[in-house]
């Protein structure tokens, strides 16, 4: 996801004056619905 946020400023899709937030979540939110798997 990161690389594509990069790419996606580096072709100039977003003016300078843009805010861009980018939240890295690590896939962490996915783990709870898969908690069987861990016990």
């Amino acid at each position: 996801a990161a690389a594509g946020l990069i790419d996606l400023i580096q072709k100039g899709t977003f003016k300078p004056e843009d805010n861009i937030l980018f939240v890295h979540s690590g896939g962490a939110s996915s783990l709870y619905a898969n908690t069987s798997l861990f016990y």
